[in-house]
């Protein structure tokens, strides 16, 4: 189970690069969304616990200003206490953004940076808050572990999110149905 919460630690860590790498860095001003709500999902169910993704950062990106950290940290992130399965959630925003859902494929593919030998991959276009996002879900391998990913991408006004779920493949069907509550949960403004 050690080698898997390494694997997820890693995979996180591209994370905290995903959005930010092309909203925090290449654009500067980029800030957290304030505009939405989510419930707590380590409420709905006891498995989930809230991780402190600042210290995980702290100890991955100490050469960062405080800026580019604050766009780098997931906003939420939890993880499965029986599976070490993650969902977070990350938001960024700067004004006058207006993506294409062509900029969005782009988004999660910087996302899913890392992953190799990928044998599955099947995209969707779906609604989240009335907005379209698009759903992207992979059976890939990172650092020799297999893991399967569903990420949902969407903007709403200057704002986008992706939504992150990280799991063992024979564990994915078992909290994906936890990852789909706490999507449609979230409030996005």
């Amino acid at each position: 189970m050690k080698a898997f919460q390494l694997v997820i630690f890693t995979l996180l860590s591209f994370q905290f690069t995903g959005c930010a790498v092309l909203l925090g860095n290449i654009d500067p001003g980029s800030k957290k969304s304030e505009e939405y709500g989510y419930k707590d999902l380590s409420k709905f169910k006891s498995q989930w616990k809230k991780l402190n993704t600042q210290n995980s950062l702290n100890s991955i990106e100490m050469d960062l200003s405080a800026e580019e950290k604050n766009t780098r940290i997931p906003d939420v992130v939890y993880q499965s206490q029986i599976t070490h399965s993650t969902i977070s959630l990350n938001s960024s925003c700067k004004k006058s953004n207006s993506y294409s859902q062509h900029q969005l494929s782009d988004f999660t593919n910087t996302l899913l940076m890392g992953f190799s030998r990928i044998k599955e991959k099947h995209q969707t276009v779906t609604m989240i808050s009335k907005k379209e996002a698009l759903q992207t879900t992979i059976l890939g391998k990172i650092e020799n572990q297999k893991i399967k990913v569903r990420t949902i991408v969407t903007q709403i006004n200057d704002c986008i999110y992706d939504f992150m779920y990280i799991s063992r493949p024979q564990f994915f069907e078992k909290e994906e149905a936890d990852f789909s509550y706490f999507v449609t949960s979230t409030r996005l403004d």
